[in-house]
């Protein structure tokens, strides 16, 4: 069995995508890993084939130029992947989302191949919407996420999970010393705010005068030297990381975590049974760090601070409220750990491979 999985762009169709491919690999299938060439895309530890398809996105702005340069560079993907995947000949194409998918995607419809699209977000991007018209399967990870979708999509909806990676969520929760450990991930995207908030919230005395409290900040690799300076500059020895390949670690080690609210970040919690305080990226694509966040407060396992009115004082406030608050912590924590769907790439590959078996779309 043959299956492309296109899962370039960000990270956040990387890992899923990797760990979903791993799974197809396990079963032994031929498993291509489709990617559009751009620098983040991080494939250590895949050791399967990898296939590059060149796409530069499809720009939102209206006008006959960009129109036609929009056209222009969705047909020369489309090219690229017809041309990959007459060599491969897929009996299947799974692709997770963003505008790295479009080519492909529309080259699998028109070689007649299953097409199988995930989307781990709570509203679904453009290109999910776009490709579900013509997707054999949606496979989501929020229900929420249906709603938004064409109706004549919606009968094809099921939820497989977030596929998250093996190493995270395996190390037990490390034993309680008495101390209290904060992680921040500022994130990839729009760290400024949820870092400069963190430095005024952590170095107030209730916090730097707390024997017993200890802060892990991952600041983001452009950010690392400048949030290590603020804090230094303030009379704080805290840890601060660029990037980190140690999360497993880290999740074990936390006791609250304050984060953006990417999908992925928001399974990683669920899955670790950690409670968390979430500052949703503004002017996203359909504001769908928003609806994740509010899923999640939903569920009972985060408490959410909108970015307009994000400051150190009203972080400090929400985490000493929740540092005060040990049973309200642990039913977070029970509660992410109940809405984690176990096995989620081994789900999504076997809907995949349901379809590959089938033939032809």
């Amino acid at each position: 069995m043959k299956v492309a999985v296109v899962c370039g762009g960000t990270g956040g169709h990387m890992f899923p995508g990797l760990a979903t491919a791993e799974e197809l690999a396990k079963t032994g299938s031929d498993v291509r890993v489709v990617l559009s060439g751009r620098d983040v895309e991080n494939v250590s530890g895949w050791d399967g084939g990898v296939i590059r398809i060149k796409f530069d996105g499809v720009p939102r702005w209206r006008g006959p130029v960009r129109a036609a340069k929009s056209v222009h560079s969705i047909g020369a993907a489309v090219r690229s992947a017809l041309h990959a995947f007459r060599d491969f000949q897929p009996d299947a194409v799974l692709a997770m989302g963003s505008y790295a998918s479009i080519g492909p995607a529309i080259a699998a419809w028109l070689m007649k191949v299953p097409l199988v699209i995930h989307e781990s977000n709570a509203v679904p991007g453009y290109a999910n919407r776009f490709m579900s018209l013509f997707s054999s399967a949606v496979c989501v990870a929020f229900d929420e996420a249906a709603a938004y979708l064409p109706k004549r999509a919606r009968s094809r909806v099921r939820n497989t999970g977030m596929p998250i990676r093996g190493s995270i969520g395996a190390m037990p929760h490390i034993a309680d010393d008495g101390s209290f450990t904060v992680v921040v991930m500022g994130g990839s995207q729009g760290a400024a705010a949820v870092n400069s908030a963190a430095v005024d919230a952590f170095c107030r005395p209730e916090f730097m005068n707390d024997a017993g409290f200890r802060l892990i900040h991952i600041a983001g690799g452009k950010n690392e030297e400048q949030v290590r300076t603020a804090y230094r500059a303030r009379g704080a020895s805290y840890e601060v990381l660029g990037f980190t390949d140690k999360m497993p670690e880290i999740y074990a080690s936390a006791d609250l975590v304050v984060s953006r609210a990417g999908a992925a970040s928001c399974f990683e919690l669920c899955k670790c049974g950690l409670p968390s305080i979430l500052v949703p990226l503004p002017r996203v694509s359909g504001d769908h760090q928003s609806a994740n966040a509010g899923c999640m407060r939903a569920w009972g396992v985060s408490e959410v601070i909108a970015q307009d009115v994000l400051s150190g004082e009203v972080l400090s406030k929400a985490v000493l409220d929740l540092k005060a608050a040990p049973e309200k912590l642990a039913a977070m924590g029970k509660s992410g750990i109940g809405h984690f769907k176990d096995g989620a790439a081994s789900l999504l590959a076997g809907t995949v491979a349901s379809f590959a078996a089938r033939g032809t779309r």
